[in-house]
């Protein structure tokens, strides 16, 4: 049974978190729009990179863009500093997320980025951090308070940063003007559906046709209802 403490501490959860969401709005400025322009007019993929939680949020955020028209993967940071960094280009755009923007191994490969001449968009709760400084683009993404009571456990600051991260996969969405059949090309169960759809179609054509003509018997409404089932179906 839910006690009423519970939910007490549900809605507390909750609200810092819808709020956290609703102060975004307010931080947004010229450099979201930088941040867009930027992977625009990049002729490589987004790479996003973030540690812990913030890469768990990462991930999903690479997940997004790449089923929304930006070509997008995750690059863990700590597989980054040991030869994985490797995977980046010259044309690629770098997303790191650090609420603290001091996380040391998503720090330790910033350098390298820098010699690749990668762009970076830094998404960070303190923009005065290393993260902050060495970003080409900065989004804030700082948070009032976390909804962890003892403000440990990153729970509104991740909201935040998936928040902001929706955000610019939809705004990538329509300034690309990425389309329905767009997003139905990359899966499965469209194209799966489409040709269900014609053979389940074709059955009730055949079913509909022989139940309904074999129940006359004279010959011309036999044909007129031949007729008008054609023209049902196929036009």
């Amino acid at each position: 049974m839910i006690t009423k403490d519970a939910v007490e501490t549900a809605k507390r959860v909750l609200t810092i978190e819808a709020d956290a969401i609703k102060a975004l709005i307010g931080k947004l400025d010229g450099e979201f729009g930088k941040a867009v322009d930027m992977i625009c007019t990049s002729a490589g993929r987004v790479v996003v990179c973030g540690m812990g939680k913030s890469g768990i949020i990462g991930q999903k955020i690479a997940s997004t863009l790449a089923s929304t028209g930006t070509p997008a993967f995750f690059l863990h940071p700590a597989e980054g500093v040991h030869g994985d960094i490797g995977m980046l280009m010259k044309n690629d755009v770098l997303i790191a997320i650090s609420n603290s923007g001091e996380t040391e191994e998503l720090i330790k490969i910033i350098p390298i980025v820098k010699r690749m001449g990668v762009k970076m968009i830094a998404m960070t709760g303190r923009k005065e951090s290393a993260l902050g400084r060495h970003g080409d683009v900065v989004l804030d993404v700082g948070v009032a308070e976390e909804a962890c009571p003892m403000g440990l456990a990153p729970t509104a600051s991740t909201t935040a940063a998936l928040a902001m991260g929706d955000a610019l996969a939809v705004a990538l969405i329509e300034k690309k003007g990425f389309r329905e059949e767009d997003f139905a090309f990359f899966r499965e169960e469209f194209h799966s559906r489409k040709e269900n759809d014609s053979f389940f179609f074709w059955i009730m054509f055949i079913y509909t046709s022989i139940t309904i003509i074999t129940s006359f018997s004279h010959p011309m409404e036999t044909i007129f209802c031949f007729v008008f089932i054609i023209k049902y179906f196929l036009c």
